[in-house]
């Protein structure tokens, strides 16, 4: 996962993209499969949290957005912050964008 971080801080920001179509690029990642760490099914899959470190707010963002069936066509791409200005992939519509700070102890 990209990420930009402030000298001796260990803060990072990065762009959380929400993508449907084309293919995701290097920097891109589809949930398709795994479920959301915010339903309150009792799905035994694999949890979407442990692919990042994202706070609940996010999550509860995403989760609007159904990336987890492959039917939505729905894919993350996550950026560095300076780096949100990067073309999209071909055939992707970009529908949403999130900035996202963290920091690493």
């Amino acid at each position: 996962m990209a990420s930009s971080t402030l000298p001796d801080q260990g803060l990072y920001t990065e762009i959380v993209q929400v993508l449907r179509g084309g293919e995701p690029d290097e920097d891109g990642v589809s949930l398709v499969g795994l479920r959301s760490p915010v339903s309150s099914n009792l799905d035994p899959g694999r949890c979407a949290c442990t692919f990042a470190p994202f706070l609940h707010s996010l999550w509860d963002f995403l989760d609007r957005w159904n990336p987890y069936e492959e039917k939505n066509g729905i894919w993350l791409r996550i950026l560095p912050a300076d780096r949100v200005n990067t073309a999209l992939p071909p055939g992707a519509t970009l529908l949403a964008t999130r900035r996202v700070s963290y920091e690493v102890a």
